[in-house]
């Protein structure tokens, strides 16, 4: 990941010539930015973890995930057979997970396992969000002026300044190819 705190990041942003006071007035506000970016980032970055081991009882339907839940990669039962996701959501037959957001929550829904089991599974979520100047985000080193393309960009689009906006969008848009490159690199592919 990068090796740049976001105290870093600021202050290439606020070096670049084309910011031309933004409009962005406050470490805050960069961080927020910042977090949007990761947010869109979320694809590129590809981050992913080991699901937390469900234990279901055959009684209960659904199953909190992770806060940082994006999308589900991969999900087996405790004799590590491949568990799919249901056509629909009252799918009988194969007996499947459906993934449902309840206002608040991911939570994983396990119709028509009437038969207590264990689960196990490999997830992709959210990048970290950042809450100080002193954090690290979660970008590659090759990519971490994505953030800061990012959140000009978004700032002179606020201040009505179209053309720069555009400007700044197309190099957010190079940091992401970018980032895709550098994923697939890490991944062999």
């Amino acid at each position: 990941m990068g090796a740049s705190t976001t105290a870093q990041l600021i202050a290439k942003g606020k070096a670049e010539n084309g910011y031309n006071n933004a409009g962005i007035s406050s470490d805050n506000a960069w961080l927020d930015f910042f977090n949007d970016a990761l947010r869109d980032l979320v694809d590129e970055l590809n981050i992913q973890e080991v699901l937390p081991t469900i234990t279901h009882d055959g009684l209960t339907r659904e199953h909190d995930l992770p806060a940082d839940y994006y999308s589900l990669i991969v999900f087996n039962d405790g004799s590590n057979n491949r568990i799919v996701q249901r056509r629909n959501y009252d799918q009988q037959y194969p007996p499947g997970y459906w993934v449902l957001y309840k206002g608040s929550k991911y939570v994983l829904d396990l119709y028509n396992f009437s038969f207590a089991n264990t689960f196990a599974g490999l997830y992709q979520r959210y990048a970290k969000a950042l809450s100080s100047t002193t954090d690290t985000p979660e970008v590659p080193s090759v990519g971490e002026r994505a953030l800061v393309y990012y959140a000009i960009s978004k700032a002179l689009y606020n201040n009505n300044q179209m053309g720069q906006g555009q400007e700044y969008e197309k190099k957010y848009e190079q940091e992401k190819l970018k980032i895709r490159t550098a994923a697939s690199r890490a991944r062999g592919q």
